[in-house]
């Protein structure tokens, strides 16, 4: 059995879990060593950053004696309440999950940008008769500077607006953010980063965070309800054909929205956008994590079928373009080694397309 670790100590019933053995596997046990002390870095700053964004509501806060409260720290750090109120679905285990992620994804990039590399090299060797090309060392150890500065840049994004405002104010932590991560905040937060309202952030960040060339899939937090026009507002502001609005609250039944979301997908082009509205005060959590599951399901068989149509589109030209070709040796009576070598050039240019492919995916 494989369940949540909250569902373990507060939904299961004692005497099911007392029949098995436990292991309690956290994202943290998964990092390499030399994340830990990366790990270190992220969770000293986080909570210098918390408790900061925390001290200028508390310093006017006082008790009976005179003292300024400090329910904000906690064996030298900041409490889970503090940290939740800085940075939007922050838990115990949250640095490490982006840590890993962070690492994967720029490995990905990094792993495309040098089977990019190594396939020109190759074919610029086969054409000048040099021979193959060895094959790339991808560098496994990334440089940890960069890697700690796009960390915390991705934090950025969950930092709550008046948070950050009150972290500008005090100079000393402004000033040690930039020289730690080399990051101006006030410029990364506030013009880098788009944070002032759903249009902007649909306008100028979708197209970027498409990693795979269908699309985004983004979860955006707001501070206020969203507005009743907001389908007229991205379709007016935004370049976006269509947008498919839907309440999760307002649905019924689950199939509903399995409905819904099947039907975009099936009738998806250019331009589309759907737009589940999850208010928590009207929905629970397990009813939002199941909807975020079930589009993240569908969305993923979309990806698949829209890369298996250009791969066989692809494979068909090639098999066009190679039927046009005379093979070598059939003119001298050798059948056998001209069909050899066509089978050869199709094999080639197939793998040359699919390599194409996957570091256009990557990217």
């Amino acid at each position: 059995m494989v369940v949540e670790k909250v569902d373990a100590y507060e939904r299961l019933a004692p005497p099911l879990l007392n029949r098995f053995e436990k292991q309690v596997l956290e994202r943290s046990d998964v990092l390499e060593a030399n994340d830990q002390f990366l790990l270190k870095r992220l969770q000293d700053l986080a909570n210098r950053f918390a408790v900061a964004g925390a001290a200028t509501a508390e310093s006017a806060k006082k008790d009976s004696g005179g003292q300024r409260q400090h329910r904000y720290r906690k064996s030298g750090g900041a409490t889970q309440g503090a940290l939740r109120a800085t940075f939007c679905g922050w838990h115990s285990d949250f640095l490490s999950s982006l840590l890993l992620a962070t690492r994967a994804r720029q490995e990905s990039v990094s792993n495309s940008f040098s089977t990019e590399g190594s396939h020109k090299k190759m074919a610029e060797s086969a054409t000048d008769g040099s021979g193959l090309a060895a094959a790339p060392v991808v560098a496994k150890n990334l440089e940890e500077s960069e890697l700690f500065a796009t960390c915390w840049e991705q934090l950025l994004w969950l930092a709550c607006p008046e948070r950050v405002c009150r972290v500008l104010a005090q100079r000393d932590l402004q000033g040690a953010i930039r020289n730690e991560l080399g990051l101006d905040l006030r410029n990364v937060y506030f013009r880098r980063q788009q944070h002032s309202s759903l249009p902007v952030l649909a306008n100028t960040m979708l197209e970027e965070w498409t990693s795979d060339g269908v699309g985004a899939s983004v979860m955006v937090a707001t501070h206020s309800p969203l507005a009743s026009d907001v389908t007229h507002e991205l379709t007016t502001e935004c370049p976006w054909l269509e947008v498919t609005h839907v309440a999760l609250h307002e649905l019924d039944q689950e199939r509903d929205l399995r409905q819904k979301v099947n039907e975009f997908f099936e009738e998806a082009q250019d331009g589309a956008m759907f737009l589940l509205q999850c208010d928590p005060l009207g929905t629970g959590t397990r009813r939002v994590e199941h909807a975020k599951n079930i589009l993240e399901i569908a969305r993923a068989k979309f990806v698949l079928q829209q890369h298996t149509e250009v791969d066989e589109e692809t494979e068909k030209g090639i098999m066009k373009q190679s039927a046009g070709k005379k093979a070598p040796g059939i003119g001298n009576g050798d059948f056998k080694q001209g069909a050899r070598a066509e089978e050869f050039d199709i094999r080639a240019a197939s793998q040359e397309a699919s390599v194409e492919s996957t570091g256009k995916q990557l990217l």
